[in-house]
C-alpha cells in the first residue's frame, strides 16, 4: 500500500489553520450563546403610555408655532394630531 509523503511544513501549516478555525468556531458559538441568554430572560411585555397626553402636548406646540409665526407661514398647514 502506497502512503504519500507529506512535507513537514505543509503538515504544520494545516495544523495551524485547523487550530485557528477551531478556535474561531468555538468563539463564535460561545458568543452567540452569550448574546441569546439575556433575551431569553427578558419579560415580553408591551408598555403603552398615555397617547392622549402626548397628542395634547403636540397640539399645544403646534398652536404656539402658529401664534409665533403669524402671517409668515400662513400658507403652511401643520398636521393635526
Amino acid at each position: 500500500m502506497y502512503v504519500p509523503h507529506i512535507a513537514p511544513g505543509v503538515l504544520m501549516t494545516l495544523t495551524v489553520v485547523a487550530l485557528i478555525s477551531g478556535v474561531f468556531a468555538i468563539s463564535l458559538i460561545v458568543f452567540l450563546i452569550y448574546k441569546s441568554t439575556p433575551s431569553m430572560h427578558k419579560d415580553d411585555r408591551l408598555f403603552l403610555d398615555d397617547v392622549s397626553s402626548h397628542m395634547h402636548a403636540q397640539a399645544c406646540v403646534q398652536q404656539r408655532v402658529r401664534d409665533i409665526s403669524g402671517g409668515a407661514r400662513a400658507d403652511v398647514d401643520l398636521p393635526k394630531g
